[in-house]
């Protein structure tokens, strides 16, 4: 489950890509609000690992958890937009 720092390049294109479709697509202000705060705590955990130089393996899990749940999110808002 762990992984290194060349990695969090990606993850971070997966963010940007996540908050321009949550700008530009997610109209319902509840859902766009949800993506909003997990969005911002995906930022902070991708930020620690940068700041430490490191990813341990609680924060690796941390990322996975906070992606797996943005990946539903979107898919979500997806749905609402179609």
């Amino acid at each position: 489950m762990s992984f290194d720092l060349s990695r969090l390049a990606a993850k971070q294109k997966r963010l940007k890509d996540w908050s321009r479709f949550t700008k530009q697509e997610v109209v319902d202000a509840g859902l766009r609000s949800t993506i909003d705060a997990s969005l911002k705590q995906f930022r902070d955990a991708l930020a620690t690992c940068w700041d430490a130089g490191s990813v341990s393996e609680e924060m690796a899990k941390h990322i996975e958890n906070l992606e797996r749940s943005l990946e539903e999110l979107n898919e979500a808002a997806r749905l609402k937009v179609t």
